[in-house]
């Protein structure tokens, strides 16, 4: 199973992700899953819509 090892402040990462892309997310969570990149599942402020976020 795929561990973050990648030191990526999820925090930060939102935060970066809502300024370039104009988006609400509040929350990012690692997704264990890939070779060549991380992989997080972000949830919106209101709960429903969730986006994959690729760090590489």
């Amino acid at each position: 199973m795929k561990v973050d090892t990648s030191g990526i402040d999820t925090t930060r990462l939102v935060r970066q992700v809502n300024n370039e892309y104009g988006l609400d997310l509040e929350v990012a969570s690692f997704v264990p899953k890939g070779e060549e990149a991380y992989g997080y599942a972000a949830t919106g402020r209101d709960g429903g819509v969730r986006h994959f976020i690729r760090a590489q």
